[in-house]
């Protein structure tokens, strides 16, 4: 029910549109001390804090999408492309794989998983390529805001996403949420 498409110029697999959607701290695997992390993204991810307010805004819990009530990482931070999260569990479901129980956070990446394959979030660069390549005409479920790894130089607290019904890139505030689509290098 998932598939997978290798771009024949770049040499990147492309994964299906993971199961469920994300912020960009889980999307992107980022999780850093407060202190750092309020200076870097102007947004505590700490692993398992909550917060109620975001450093250089004046935004209510609940004005723009934004919970103050929920972490922007959980305790044991995930990180969905990667096959692991911090904790050595699987990333996103946080079970342990098994043969006979599907997981939906490993499934949308084809079964293909380390030391096969690596996966990792996308870049801005890398949704540019894809679009010029055809992503949307070959792969199902395009219809999404799509996380890249790729930060906005000019606004911390933003990192761009690939609207994929359009095929443009546009930024948003890291702690919305997304789908998210991972890339890996293929072999011959």
């Amino acid at each position: 029910k998932f598939e997978v498409w290798r771009d024949e110029r770049t040499k990147l697999l492309w994964s299906d549109k993971s199961t469920a959607n994300y912020n960009w701290y889980q999307a992107a695997g980022y999780a850093k001390n407060t202190a750092d992390s309020i200076r870097e993204t102007q947004f505590i991810s700490e692993p398992g804090i909550t917060h109620n307010s975001i450093p250089a805004h004046n935004w209510e819990p609940g004005s723009f999408g934004f919970d103050g009530n929920l972490p922007l990482q959980p305790a044991n931070p995930i990180s969905v492309c990667p096959d692991v999260n911090l904790s050595g569990a699987i990333a996103a479901v946080g079970g342990a794989y098994t043969n006979y129980a599907a997981n939906p956070e490993t499934d949308f990446k084809a079964g293909l998983s380390h030391p096969e394959t690596t996966w990792r979030l996308p870049s801005k660069s890398d949704w540019g390529l894809a679009e010029v390549n055809g992503i949307r005409k070959v792969l199902p479920n395009m219809d999404n805001a799509f996380w890249s790894s790729s930060s906005v130089s000019d606004s911390r607290g933003n990192a761009w996403l690939f609207y994929g019904g359009y095929g443009y890139m546009n930024f948003d505030y890291r702690n919305g949420t997304g789908s998210v689509r991972c890339v890996a290098s293929s072999r011959d």
